[in-house]
């Protein structure tokens, strides 16, 4: 992006100051974020302007792989406004930005965006479904289906659509798959939580499902912890955070629907924007089981083994099911994972090789990764992985272990500032 006015501007990168007098590049990278504003202890761009805000806006970029275009997105954390080719996004909101984008900070500040995407997403909509419009920005992929960007073609807002069809190989989605997924349609469209992804609408057309969800633009957990080609730990601080949020996601699934997750890992916590302690949401109901009573029991063996509990893949509880306990243990791998930078039973050898590794459970605490790591939140970890389901903590039990339960009042208040404000700022 690029500033055209002469106002006093300042960029501050490694130290080296710049006026906006003439024109200069400001980099942007992925899943980092640019903070505009007038505030220099929180800012990477500085505008000295009485009519910009402290922190007046936030712009970040998300790519999916390395064979599709970055998604750049503006947030408007301001007052006065921002405007995207003359439309006022409204605070707290979040738009696509596209190339030659003109963004109007309300402070005599212009910034074009130069990108390789010169066209607005729905200039030309790959398909259009009633009153949907789907793009071909691909925002994520899975086993079962895609997920693009739409839109509805009377609002302004953007939302996501996971697109599902039958692979290469057949000609058609099998019955049984098209009611799973109108299931998972059908169960999240009743669902309305702040940490759990909205449904808004399910279609069949062509054979093909079409389900319209709320766009969350952050991209996912696995994505936010990636550096390079590792996974890195975050600090205890922005974990505990992440956790608390998902422990509410799942005492209104356990306790208030009855339903069980049945994959949860990285990839299907979402991000609101790639920054600590934003807003997550528990994404990817595909597998979800909802029961008549919470401890009520499953037998179908689904799941990422990686994340599963061992009862899912054992002869023994084969026989006798399992409950909503193994969301509890994948939760344990999650936060040992954003703890350590580690996933403590992952081989890339086989599937059984995982399944064995899990079944007996063993933990190292003393890898160089959990140097700085507090005991509380080791034994948090300890006590969710347990090999016995009987031995894990229920979701309400969750909370009251030290690590979340000595910390409420501080978790409290930044849940209460930061998760549901504007990041704090």
């Amino acid at each position: 992006m690029y500033l055209e006015k002469n106002q006093q501007v300042i960029w501050q990168q490694k130290s080296k100051l710049c006026s906006s007098d003439e024109e200069f590049i400001i980099p942007l990278h992925l899943n980092k974020v640019i903070l505009i504003g007038r505030d220099a202890n929180k800012c990477n761009l500085v505008i000295k302007n009485p009519m910009v805000s402290s922190v007046h806006a936030i712009v970040w970029a998300i790519k999916f792989d390395n064979h599709t275009p970055a998604l750049i997105y503006i947030r408007d954390n301001s007052t006065n406004g921002v405007l995207i080719n003359g439309n006022l996004i409204g605070k707290n909101n979040t738009r696509m930005l596209f190339g030659n984008d003109s963004i109007d900070l309300r402070g005599g500040i212009i910034m074009k965006v130069s990108t390789s995407t010169s066209t607005s997403t729905f200039s030309h909509p790959l398909i259009t479904i009633g009153k949907w419009e789907i793009s071909n920005n691909l925002v994520g992929q899975g086993t079962f289906g895609s997920v693009y960007i739409a839109n509805k073609t009377e609002e302004n807002s953007l939302f996501a659509v996971k697109h599902i069809k039958p692979s290469q190989e057949r000609v058609r989605v099998s019955e049984r798959e098209k009611e799973r997924f109108k299931a998972e349609a059908e169960l999240l469209l009743s669902v309305n939580h702040t940490h759990i992804i909205r449904v808004h609408e399910a279609i069949v057309s062509n054979n093909e499902l079409y389900i319209f969800q709320d766009l969350v633009c952050g991209g996912d957990l696995f994505s936010y912890l990636v550096s390079g080609d590792r996974i890195a730990a975050i600090p205890e601080i922005e974990t505990i955070v992440i956790i608390f949020q998902i422990l509410k996601a799942l005492e209104f699934l356990h306790n208030t629907l009855n339903i069980i997750h049945r994959d949860l890992k990285l990839d299907n916590i979402l991000l609101e924007a790639p920054l600590p302690f934003t807003r997550i949401y528990i994404c990817d109901f595909g597998i979800a089981k909802k029961l008549g009573n919470i401890s009520q029991r499953c037998k179908t063996m689904v799941g990422t083994v990686e994340y599963s509990a061992p009862e899912i893949f054992s002869n023994h509880y084969n026989s006798q099911g399992y409950t909503s306990k193994c969301d509890i243990w994948s939760l344990g791998i999650i936060c040992h994972i954003m703890l350590s930078g580690v996933s403590p039973f992952y081989s890339d050898k086989s599937n059984d090789e995982m399944i064995n590794k899990a079944s007996l459970g063993t933990l190292n605490f003393e890898l160089l990764q959990f140097q700085g790591v507090s005991n509380k939140a080791k034994c948090f970890i300890k006590s969710l992985i347990q090999i016995m389901p009987e031995d894990r903590p229920n979701i309400e039990e969750c909370f009251n272990i030290n690590w979340i339960k000595l910390n409420r009042d501080l978790l409290d208040r930044v849940y209460k500032e930061k998760v549901l404000g504007s990041y704090g700022y």
